[in-house]
């Protein structure tokens, strides 16, 4: 019994530590967004491992003037990913914020969120040419089709 207890105890504080290691991340998350929103890049520098206002705004330009909104997250130790939703310009981007503990803060990983950022990027590019392709191609065998078609009607027509 005493042992269960105990057991229990464990599983319930780990319980509480996850919630709360997921909640922190979650929120400084959303501080570096809102300063990126508000265009506060020395605010949204400070809660990165390189802080380099100069270059978030950079990396940044092309999601400005979307509002974020955090979807998920999974933290594992002192690392953390959030999922992120960026709305806004009539459009709505999904990225990954990627972050580790550093101090005992949560930082944003500038370099790997970077990293993730283009590789969702030209994954989105591939698969785009990829279904253009694709149309194209069933588009060129539609009119191998019709021209086969043309070419047995003709032949029929010669026979006769």
């Amino acid at each position: 019994m005493m042992k269960n207890l105990s057991l229990i105890s464990i599983l319930l504080s780990l319980f509480v530590l996850t919630a709360c290691a997921t909640q922190g991340a979650n929120k400084q998350a959303k501080n570096f967004w809102q300063a990126v929103e508000q265009e506060n890049f020395d605010a949204a520098a400070r809660l990165t491992i390189n802080p380099s206002p100069t270059k978030l705004r950079l990396l940044t330009a092309p999601v400005r003037g979307m509002s974020a909104e955090m979807i998920d997250s999974k933290v594992e130790g002192d690392k953390a990913v959030v999922l992120t939703k960026l709305v806004g310009n009539g459009n709505s981007e999904y990225l990954m914020t990627i972050m580790v503990k550093h101090d005992g803060a949560w930082l944003i990983d500038d370099q790997a969120m970077l990293k993730s950022a283009v590789t969702y990027r030209l994954n989105r590019f591939a698969s785009e040419v990829s279904v253009e392709a694709s149309a194209v191609l069933e588009q060129a065998m539609q009119d191998l089709e019709d021209s086969w078609q043309d070419i047995q009607r003709e032949l029929e027509k010669q026979a006769k």
